[in-house]
């Protein structure tokens, strides 16, 4: 854990005219000018009474002004909230103030330093993807982001470009914008994956950081060649098999890593370096950060048993007699060596007479059902030797609610309930809710 704050970090840089920046929208915002404009934005928040301890809400926008008011934010030892929905603020326990929109401060306005956040205040809170339907808010310190477990590979000056992941979420503000800010590398927002090439091109990047899903469009494109390029790194998902293989292809001078992590873990995260081949190990655990499996009882599974992957973080390793173990929601198995596998969500593997499946492959042969326009399917009973299935079913026009049911009679595999709705739920980044379907599929009023 670092002894310093992220502020007082950013305070003892170096600020050479070339180091550290964001680029955004084309707008390239230099360390010396970002933290300027943070310093500015810190009066004017101070003036509005805002200071040590104080929870600001931040409503993402670009890179470059959501970074200067959380430096801003930061720099006071003021904590950023970063969501500005009224349901997610009310769960953070502690008043939220909004940041005002205006202009720099009146030159007059001479706030005095007061005191400098220490390594265990508070930073901000973060909330949780919401899969489950319930985002918990995540507290992070100052100390817990030391920079290390994310360190771009790198040296000072060089050039970073991401792409697909949101300001609003832990990898976004302590994996990427603050680890880059500390390292001295130019960090590079692509809006979309047709600007990548352009971009790295542009500031002669060597590294990359995105999702499955982005480089998965990134490689379909196959119209650049990225042998400059030393570095991927790619997040909230895993890289194997026919994925793995086109990457290794693609970037034929570069490491790839996939890195295992959740807003709700913290700096607990895993990587693997990538190559050729099927492979679901999680990798190699950040200092401090130790893994299990367990079943639904929460017993420690045996070697090659299927179960729920926790995890614990202790800094620098410090280990404790009953360490916080926290569920990922993810599924997976330990060797007998110790290493954890990863195989799939808790709540996303259906088990069917024809196999494993996924909600999302169910749901993708029935959105070509004719008149089903949006569908949502959850195992609504997994109590006996298969899971009975359920699907929330959104169709064209009411008067065809007949027709879809008469064509999901013969579906296979079997649906054994069904729920006619207005709308799937659904969390900010899409991803359906399953446990609020099963709640729909479960209510009186739903047919099988």
């Amino acid at each position: 854990m670092s002894e310093k704050s992220i502020a007082q970090l950013m305070a003892h840089r170096t600020l050479d005219p070339g180091d550290g920046a964001v680029v955004d929208v084309d707008e390239f915002l230099p360390l010396r000018a970002l933290l300027g404009r943070a310093v500015r934005k810190a009066r004017l928040l101070r003036q509005a009474g805002v200071g040590r301890g104080t929870h600001v809400a931040l409503a993402a926008g670009s890179w470059t002004a959501t970074a200067v008011d959380y430096l801003a934010c930061a720099w006071l030892g003021a904590v950023a909230v970063l969501s500005d929905d009224e349901r997610l603020l009310a769960t953070v326990g502690s008043p939220v103030v909004r940041l005002g929109q205006g202009d720099e401060p009146p030159h007059r306005i001479r706030p005095g330093p007061g005191p400098r956040p220490g390594p265990d205040d508070p930073l901000d809170v973060i909330f949780s993807s919401g899969t489950t339907g319930v985002p918990k808010p995540t507290v992070s310190r100052h100390g817990d982001w030391d920079f290390r477990p994310w360190r771009p590979a790198g040296r000072p000056a060089d050039r970073v470009v991401h792409c697909g992941v949101p300001f609003g979420t832990s990898t976004g503000v302590h994996g990427i914008l603050l680890r880059h800010l500390s390292a001295g590398v130019v960090s590079v927002a692509a809006r979309s994956v047709a600007e990548v090439p352009e971009l790295a091109d542009r500031h002669g990047c060597r590294e990359i950081v995105l999702t499955p899903y982005s480089l998965r469009k990134l490689l379909d494109r196959g119209d650049h060649p990225f042998a400059r390029i030393k570095t991927v790194k790619v997040l909230a998902g895993p890289v194997h098999g026919g994925l793995a293989s086109a990457a290794v292809e693609a970037f034929p001078n570069a490491r790839i890593f996939s890195i295992y992590g959740a807003t709700e873990l913290g700096p607990a995260i895993f990587t693997r370096l990538v190559d050729l081949g099927e492979s679901t190990a999680l990798g190699s655990p950040s200092p401090g950060t130790a893994a299990r499996v367990v079943d639904a009882g929460r017993r420690v599974c045996a070697p090659g048993e299927v179960g729920e992957i926790e995890v614990s973080h202790r800094a620098n390793g410090v280990s404790a007699p009953a360490p916080d173990w926290i569920g990922t929601g993810d599924l997976g198995y330990v060797d007998e060596l110790g290493c954890v596998f990863l195989i799939g969500r808790a709540k996303e593997i259906l088990m069917l007479p024809s196999g494993r499946t996924t909600p999302g492959d169910v749901e993708e042969r029935l959105l070509e059902v004719p008149s089903v326009r949006d569908c949502g399917v959850v195992a609504i009973d997994s109590t006996g030797e298969w899971d009975r299935l359920g699907a929330c079913i959104v169709v064209e026009h009411p008067a065809k609610t007949a027709e879809v049911r008469a064509a999901l009679a013969s579906f296979d595999p079997a649906i054994a309930k069904i729920a006619f709705v207005s709308s799937i739920p659904r969390t900010a980044l899409g991803k359906p809710i399953r446990s609020r379907m099963w709640h729909m599929l479960t209510a009186a009023g739903a047919q099988g």
